[in-house]
């Protein structure tokens, strides 16, 4: 990966870009179910709507950002903090630039953040989502925890000693 990763904070104007990269996230949970277009486009709407709602209850202080590559938006990042973890809420690439490292690449500007601040980072991932569990173990993450449909993943420090 050749693209400069960098991240700016979301606006009302990336609302149908961030609908479209909360969608293509979430495509395979639904690939199966016989609706129509129509209807999960509209299932998809209220989900994206009710996260966020969600996350801004739960979350009001997080950073929800865009992630660019080349000044280009190509996925969103939102990330909890607090003085004893750094949560990653969410994180999305459009699926033309998947597999570009710009994944790993956000990943690891959040490892750098955890080891630094000496706080371990965390994600909630779906246990059928066996390509993103690869990377999170790839780089370094370790189960910590399962919820219903998710594993809870947690990256830490280790120890001098």
């Amino acid at each position: 990966m050749n693209a400069s990763i960098t991240s700016r904070p979301i606006a009302p104007e990336d609302d149908p870009l961030l609908l479209r990269l909360y969608t293509a996230a979430r495509e395979d949970e639904f690939k199966l179910l016989p609706w129509s277009p129509a209807d999960k486009a509209a299932f998809m709407q209220m989900q994206f709507q009710a996260q966020r709602a969600d996350y801004q209850r739960r979350f009001p202080h997080a950073d929800y950002n865009l992630i660019l590559a080349d000044n280009e938006p190509v996925g969103y990042l939102y990330v909890a903090r607090s003085s004893h973890e750094i949560r990653a809420l969410d994180i999305a690439i459009a699926p033309e630039q998947r597999d570009q490292g710009i994944g790993t690449a956000v990943l690891h500007q959040l490892i750098a953040e955890a080891e630094a601040s000496n706080r371990p980072l965390s994600y909630m991932v779906l246990r059928f989502n066996e390509d993103a569990l690869r990377l999170y173990l790839r780089l370094g993450f370790q189960v910590a925890g399962e919820y219903g449909n998710h594993y809870l993943l947690q990256w830490r420090r280790k120890p001098i000693f």
